[in-house]
């Protein structure tokens, strides 16, 4: 029997409100169990990918287990990972369909960001070609590039490096902002 669309999304829908209200795992009725982590919310995050400092950082009642696990883990990727690929310039096919980016080119990261935990700042390290570019370009980058590493967990701010030393990010409006710098920073700015 060949299910349709729309059943298929009932049915999906149905399995993860069952879940949601009996606590159960989505897999069925408790089949990891509690762990030495105390809750089956847990347990059943870290049978998908999650670590034990992942699952520090969500409220307590939520079931990362309810999901297809960890999709940054499961790729591997690194906090610079995500900068990298927002460094490189659009594709043909992003260009066609509308993707523009305000950071030059050649600009590199130079170092792995480093995400201080206490403050949840990132400081980014890049090449001098970020300064290539002037005038409304310029915050325009620096927004791309807050609005970006911002969805990370654990990253509300972003702080400056290039070439080693600090700098001082431009807001939306243009003017430079000592120290670190917040999506608050470029609400005009903001991705639509």
């Amino acid at each position: 029997m060949k299910m349709k669309k729309e059943q298929i999304k009932k049915k999906v829908r149905e399995r993860y409100a069952g879940a949601a209200k009996t606590g159960a795992s989505c897999c069925g009725p408790s089949p990891c169990g509690c762990s030495e982590t105390g809750t089956l919310e847990k347990s059943a995050g870290l049978q998908v990918g999650y670590t034990p400092e992942d699952l520090a950082k969500v409220p307590g009642e939520s079931n990362l287990g309810l999901g297809c696990g960890n999709p940054t883990a499961v790729a591997g990727l690194k906090e610079g990972d995500r900068i990298v690929a927002l460094l490189s310039q659009p594709s043909e096919t992003e260009a066609s369909d509308g993707l523009t980016t305000s950071i030059p080119a050649d600009t590199t990261l130079r170092a792995e960001p480093v995400l201080d935990e206490e403050a949840s700042e990132l400081v980014i390290d890049l090449s001098s070609e970020f300064l290539s570019i002037e005038g409304p370009e310029l915050p325009k980058a620096f927004a791309q590039i807050v609005w970006t590493v911002s969805e990370m967990p654990g990253v509300r701010q972003v702080r400056f490096l290039v070439d080693g030393e600090e700098i001082r990010a431009q807001n939306a409006a243009g003017a430079e902002q000592e120290g670190a710098v917040t999506r608050a920073d470029y609400i005009a700015l903001a991705p639509r």
